[in-house]
């Protein structure tokens, strides 16, 4: 279940990148990171192919010792994860350099920057603080990489100036996104900056590529453009669709996006039973301490974790709207988003269709009238919906949204059947494009523990009920929550102390 970018089969080899990563590329992501070494430094590959690995590799291959890595706030906490779970720091280029990954979030205090190794900071906070920005320019980087690079597309912007100021500072460039041009090749021209590419474009590049409208704003100058995408092809990018790596992909990929949110109200809702937690540890004899925090555990367990989830979901919704903004503008393709609660599912709702005015947004859950949900099912199969967000208990089971390949778990159930149920709405006998679902993890909650619990159950239902849609009889749901609270609650302790 971005995300942990998708990685290839244990068969493939390390033939062509030896000793370079612990988990092995798709060989289309490889070439990906080998065209930037060549020059081709905007990776524009659409959403949920791997961009993120693919700079990994890039990294690795320059070998550069100082590195910048500026993302949205919400990508923080992934990036570090991919990078951890990369092993980068471990292959024979860096193990003996004592690199070190050092996250600045916007609560950072101190902002030491090491010797050498990664930095990851958000574009908004690079903007914010003048002051910091002048401390990672003086840090005199080999490389600094810029994911989601069309936030910078505005040349008007803080944001814009902050970073392409950065990027002068700096020897190598690497920019990451799906929709390098949303509408006008204007888009695409402050990346070429950041990548230092623009002398590779007419220098009347405004003038030759679009055109002054009748109020005073740019159109593009549609007669030019295939000369400019000749230009971004040879010198600039490498562009693949899911469509163009089907020979790579497999039938079903599970992928991750750790977001960062908004940590109040959920920190609200978490701070009592942190509290039961500790009070416990103080009231138990160390040889009992296991079962009474299972037995808190087990009484806790729907009252409590259940509120929790809610404000976790609900903390989740502005980085659920920004996925699925990402994907509709780089790939145009139909989304089915997976949610819990109604309040979250009509939260993501409403910000999609502030967000993109345009597109066609339904929802389907327990209060959807019976005579309406055919409709939905229906219109959405028809091409009449771009964004179907479903309620995974009122959905999960016996429709066909097989005309997406993509789903998005903006929250997830306790229970793995469930889950993979819902899973199976779009991968089913009349599917005929490789099916990705990506599930969005907020550190800090209950999010870690639900998804590796999940994750190994789910293993073992692909394992003994291969290729069927899972109709199983599933686990006590008591059971689940209270096993994933008694695993947090340990946690907690190893933390040492109550927060």
């Amino acid at each position: 279940m971005t995300t942990t970018a998708p990685t290839a089969p244990a068969q493939s080899t390390h033939s062509t990148h030896p000793g370079l990563l612990a988990h092995q590329p798709y060989p289309y992501q490889l070439q990906g990171a080998l065209n930037a070494v060549k020059g081709k430094t905007l990776i524009a590959d659409e959403p949920g192919l791997g961009k993120t690995l693919q700079a990994i590799l890039y990294t690795g291959l320059i070998k550069a010792r100082k590195v910048i890595i500026i993302c949205p706030p919400s990508l923080i906490t992934n990036w570090t994860n991919e990078i951890t779970n990369s092993h980068l720091l471990q292959t024979p280029t860096y193990v003996n350099t004592r690199m070190e990954v050092q996250p600045i979030y916007a609560n950072t205090k101190n902002h030491h920057l090491p010797t050498q190794g990664i930095i990851i900071i958000s574009d908004t906070l690079i903007t914010a603080r003048p002051k910091l920005a002048n401390q990672l320019a003086e840090w005199k980087t080999d490389l600094v990489i810029l994911d989601e690079a069309h936030r910078i597309k505005n040349p008007r912007a803080k944001r814009t100036k902050a970073i392409l100021a950065l990027a002068k500072t700096t020897t190598h460039t690497l920019a990451l996104t799906g929709t390098p041009i949303v509408s006008n090749p204007l888009d695409v021209l402050p990346i070429l900056r950041f990548l230092k590419k623009t002398s590779h474009y007419p220098a009347n590049y405004v003038e030759r590529y679009t055109q002054t409208n009748h109020w005073g704003g740019r159109d593009p100058r549609l007669d030019h453009l295939p000369e400019l995408h000749h230009l971004l092809e040879t010198t600039t990018w490498t562009r693949r669709t899911k469509q163009q790596v089907l020979k790579d992909l497999p039938d079903k990929t599970r992928h991750t996006q750790w977001v960062d949110i908004d940590p109040t109200p959920v920190q609200e809702t978490l701070q009592p039973l942190i509290n039961d937690v500790y009070a416990i540890k103080a009231a138990t004899p160390p040889n009992k301490l296991n079962a009474a925090l299972d037995e808190w555990a087990q009484d806790q367990a729907l009252k409590k974790a259940s509120a929790l989830r809610r404000s976790t979901g609900l903390a989740k919704i502005p980085a659920a709207v920004e996925w699925a903004q990402n994907h509709h503008e780089g790939t145009g393709r139909p989304l089915i988003i997976w949610g819990i609660h109604t309040d979250v599912i009509q939260g993501i709702a409403t910000g999609l269709t502030k967000t993109l005015p345009k597109t066609r947004v339904a929802t389907y859950t327990g209060q959807t009238p019976q005579t309406e949900r055919d409709t939905i099912t229906r219109d959405f199969q028809a091409g009449k919906i771009d964004f179907l967000i479903c309620q995974i208990i009122a959905a999960g089971t016996g429709l066909t949204f097989t005309r997406a390949s993509e789903a998005l778990f903006a929250e997830t159930d306790w229970t793995p059947a469930n889950v993979v149920q819902a899973e199976d709405r779009i991968h089913r006998i009349s599917q005929d494009q490789p099916v990705t679902i990506t599930t969005l993890i907020a550190p800090g909650t209950l999010d870690p523990i639900i998804h590796k619990v999940l994750t190994r159950n789910i293993r073992t239902l692909d394992i003994l009920t291969p290729g069927s849609d899972h109709r199983v009889t599933s686990t006590n749901p008591q059971t689940s929550i209270s096993q994933i609270l008694t695993q947090w609650a340990k946690q907690q302790l190893q933390k040492g102390t109550p927060q």
